[in-house]
């Protein structure tokens, strides 16, 4: 078994939105039950969205390079797997 396994995965769909539901295990135990709430939006407000959530990314990148002055490539390859 591998390092961050994903089991019983279960996805739904309705007018509104999709919901994702999964366990995640590591080393064979539950470590978390994931839900996630994916929303649809008209084309517009997938524009905004998008937009909103690489802004997010961007202030991310920037708090844990420049303010904590971590390198990114380092902490990538370091939790990646």
């Amino acid at each position: 078994m591998r390092k961050g396994d994903i089991r019983n995965y279960e996805e739904t769909e309705s007018e509104n939105k999709r919901t994702v539901k999964y366990d995640s295990y590591v080393d064979g135990k539950v470590r978390a039950h994931i839900t996630v709430h994916i929303p649809k939006h008209t084309p517009e407000e997938q524009a905004v969205f998008e937009k909103n959530v690489r802004a997010a990314l961007r202030r991310f990148y920037h708090h844990v390079t420049v303010e904590k002055g971590c390198d990114w490539d380092e902490l990538v390859a370091k939790y990646s797997n």
